[in-house]
């Protein structure tokens, strides 16, 4: 069963939906108050704390190009749209050149979006510039996406010492669940200060 975001905000109960799937309970319920069914997307975001300027300015721009250097998710348009700590939310504009042959998205695209969504929700939390990595990452693949954007929300579920676990999101422009993911990262010390 594909779970699907509602206009309220809100996923309905496992006792109003047993035995149906969410989409057809939705559009029982919209049909009973005449209605036309819509599909529109809603956000974690507001779970989670709101960043100091500081810190958004260092993360909102932590995709862009340095010099001639340019990054791999820069490579596949990944974008920054919200920020906040622990929380992150990208998106990805669909392009022909991240299709395979059949003409759906790539699963390394998905991937890599996933990977790439927890970044900036890991590196928040900190005020200095830490080293950290994927150690782990699992990916689900839910349904096919087929020339429309993507839009991933990633959040930190648990934060150690050392190791942080997050998950991810990934959905259609349109409000459909297509992937999702847990990932582990290690973070490093942070840098010795400069003599």
């Amino acid at each position: 069963m594909v779970r699907q975001r509602y206009a309220t905000g809100t996923r309905p109960s496992p006792s109003v939906t047993s035995g149906t799937s969410l989409s057809a309970d939705l559009a029982r319920r919209m049909r009973h108050i005449g209605q036309t069914a819509t599909m529109r997307r809603t956000w974690r975001a507001e779970e989670f704390d709101l960043l100091s300027p500081t810190v958004m300015k260092r993360w909102s721009g932590f995709l862009h190009e340095e010099g001639d250097r340019r990054w791999f998710p820069n490579l596949i348009g990944i974008e920054v749209e919200e920020l906040r700590r622990d929380y992150a939310r990208l998106s990805l504009p669909s392009r022909h050149d991240l299709n395979e042959p059949s003409g759906l998205m790539h699963a390394g695209v998905i991937a890599t979006l996933i990977d790439t969504t927890v970044v900036p929700a890991i590196g928040t939390a900190y005020t200095d510039d830490r080293p950290f990595s994927t150690i782990e990452m699992s990916v689900r693949y839910l349904q096919p996406v087929r020339q429309e954007d993507l839009v991933a929300e990633g959040w930190v579920t648990r934060r150690g010492k050392r190791v942080v676990f997050c998950e991810v999101e990934v959905c259609t422009a349109s409000g459909v669940l297509v992937a999702d993911g847990h990932l582990i990262y290690v973070v490093g010390s942070p840098p010795p200060p400069p003599e």
